[in-house]
């Protein structure tokens, strides 16, 4: 199952508990649900139906349908690496809609000065939470808490909104198929309403991620496991149309993905290779990942 596990005790200085905690799921299952996170509650609440609003006003709810033949439609921002965020919030750079061919997107952006003051307040919570998160793995690997802290500097996380318009009532139809995350980790706010992410298991078999209350799915993308030469897990998921999704089932998550600045050289933790053993993968500069991340992928 995948573990919920509340981060209150690390943040009060007590975290001897909480990482184990966490390595334990990095290392079984590759996914795991936080509370106690210190996110504003009431930005999250405010984030969530000011973006479920957008993708209801026009003109993007004239493209949900009609992007390409994607059961998804999604908003990216990626930010400038160099510039503060600061600077950044008034700008135009970054922002895409999609998916328009493959992976591609056409020039959008939020369409209320309120989404975008919000998109910016979100995203500064989940920059730091993301920190977070690096420091604890850090403490799980055996390492200083701050051994990560240079590579997640100018680290151009993207944030996403995608939204999933309401289809027939078909239980188990696939809305996302199977994929891993290419980053170092995804922090995801779920639909507070329609459930349907779900991980693979090492036997073929599909299990539900809990909706846990005020809680952020956390998942590690392929780089983890090139970094701990196998230790940790980057774990297959996929979103289907759940059994109880009745009546209007249209759905949106707010995925943050955590990246580390492309001068990053990933290579074998020296904590995660054992006397005798030798490493599964040869090292890789980030930004080389990064351009063509699905040959690398694990």
């Amino acid at each position: 199952s995948v573990p919920v596990i509340d981060l209150r005790s690390f943040f009060a200085g007590n975290g001897d508990d909480t990482v184990k905690e966490v390595q334990k799921a990095c290392e079984q299952v590759g996914f795991f649900v936080v509370t106690g996170h210190n996110v504003d509650l009431s930005l999250v609440s405010e984030m969530w139906q000011e973006c479920f609003a957008f993708w209801n006003r026009p003109p993007q709810n004239l493209v949900t349908q009609g992007v390409t033949g994607s059961k998804f439609v999604w908003l990216d921002w990626t930010p400038t690496i160099g510039c503060s965020l600061e600077d950044q919030k008034n700008q135009f750079q970054g922002w895409l809609l999609g998916p328009t061919t493959g992976r591609k997107g056409m020039n959008w952006s939020p369409d209320t000065v309120t989404m975008r003051r919000l998109w910016f307040q979100y995203y500064s919570q989940m920059n730091t939470l993301f920190k977070t998160l690096m420091n604890i793995f850090a403490r799980a690997l055996e390492l200083p808490e701050d051994y990560f802290n240079s590579a997640i500097v100018d680290h151009g996380s993207s944030q996403r909104i995608v939204y999933y318009p309401a289809m027939p009532s078909e239980e188990g139809k696939e809305r996302a198929g199977e994929h891993t995350d290419w980053g170092c980790l995804t922090i995801l706010k779920q639909d507070p309403h329609i459930g349907g992410l779900q991980i693979k298991l090492e036997d073929g078999s599909w299990i539900d991620v809990p909706q846990v209350k005020d809680g952020f799915v956390i998942n590690l993308g392929d780089l983890l496991p090139r970094w701990t030469n196998g230790k940790w897990k980057a774990t297959p998921h996929r979103v289907i149309l759940p059994e109880n999704a009745t009546g209007n089932n249209s759905r949106m998550t707010i995925p943050f993905f955590g990246l580390v600045n492309p001068s990053t050289k990933i290579e074998c933790i020296p904590t995660c290779l054992a006397e005798g053993e030798v490493p599964k993968y040869s090292p890789i500069m980030a930004e080389e990942f990064f351009k063509d991340h699905e040959k690398f992928s694990v």
